[in-house]
């Protein structure tokens, strides 16, 4: 899946089950409707796309289609490049192992 746009993204995943909104929260990605912290190894990441708005670096945003170990689905959007979080980049080391067979 490729999306033009963040909206597209957001609704295309949607469609695909992706119902919870994950949020980061310190060092944990939380979900309100579950009223539960998770850590980043609790989630397998289905989907993630960059999306680059404009010449500022602060324009940069990822979304991450995640699906935690029971079964619920949701999606977590962040801040790229030179504000990303360190939750979202731990995110990204574990796609990266997973896309290399160390998971």
């Amino acid at each position: 899946m490729h999306c033009d746009s963040l909206t597209e993204a957001i609704n295309e995943l949607k469609k695909q089950g992706f119902q919870y909104d994950f949020n980061i929260d310190k060092e944990l990605i939380h979900c309100t409707a579950l009223n539960k912290d998770f850590q980043t190894e609790d989630f397998q990441v289905a989907f993630h796309q960059i999306f680059d708005d404009g010449d500022d670096a602060g324009s940069q945003s990822v979304i991450y289609a995640l699906a935690t170990e029971d079964g619920h689905k949701g999606i977590l959007i962040d801040a790229y490049g030179t504000y990303t979080s360190a939750v979202a980049t731990k995110l990204l080391e574990n796609i990266s192992f997973k896309k290399h067979g160390k998971n």
